[in-house]
C-alpha cells in the first residue's frame, strides 16, 4: 500500500471516530452497566431473602476524554462485615466497551475486571482475573458466585 492510501485510510478512520455520539455512548455503557447488576441482583435474590448479603448503588463521578465527567453507579454487595465492590471504570476501554474493577473493599490484592466486550448488538461481560485471555469466563451466576466465594475468602 503507497503512502498515499495508507494517509487516506487513516483520514477516513479519524472522520468516523468524529462522527460518534460520544453522548449515545456514554448511555449504551449506562445501560449495559445497569443491566449487568440488575442481573447480579437477580442471582443474589436468594442470600438477600436470607439476610445473608444486601446490596447497594453507589453514585461515583467519571471522566473520560471524549465523553466528559458523567456519574455511574458503583454496586457494592455486604456480606456481614466483608464488601464486594464493582467499580465502574468507563466504556473508552482499548479493546473493550467497557470495564468494571471488582474488589473486597479495604483490600486492592486480588482485584479482578468485567469487561464488556462484542458488539453492541451481542455484548457480553467477561471476567477477566488476569491478563491471560485463557483464564476469561463469561459472567454467568455459577462463574459470578466463585468470583465472590474467591474475593471473600482472601
Amino acid at each position: 500500500m503507497s503512502l498515499e492510501k495508507t494517509a487516506k485510510k487513516l483520514a477516513e478512520a479519524k472522520k468516523q471516530r468524529e462522527e460518534v455520539d460520544w453522548n449515545a455512548e456514554r448511555d449504551w455503557w449506562l445501560a449495559a452497566l445497569g443491566a449487568l447488576y440488575n442481573q447480579i441482583e437477580v442471582w443474589l435474590a436468594p442470600l438477600r431473602e436470607q439476610g445473608l448479603v444486601s446490596s447497594a448503588r453507589v453514585p461515583v463521578q467519571l471522566s473520560e476524554e471524549k465523553i466528559g465527567t458523567y456519574t455511574a453507579d458503583q454496586l457494592v454487595l455486604e456480606f456481614g462485615p466483608e464488601a464486594i465492590v464493582l467499580e465502574p471504570k468507563g466504556c473508552l476501554i482499548v479493546g473493550a466497551r467497557g470495564r468494571v474493577d471488582v474488589f473486597r473493599r479495604g483490600s486492592r490484592g486480588e482485584q479482578v475486571m468485567l469487561v464488556l466486550s462484542g458488539s453492541k448488538a451481542e455484548p457480553r461481560w467477561e471476567i477477566w482475573p488476569n491478563r491471560d485471555p485463557r483464564q476469561r469466563k463469561v459472567v454467568r451466576k455459577a462463574s459470578f458466585e466463585k468470583l465472590l466465594e474467591t474475593l471473600l475468602q482472601e
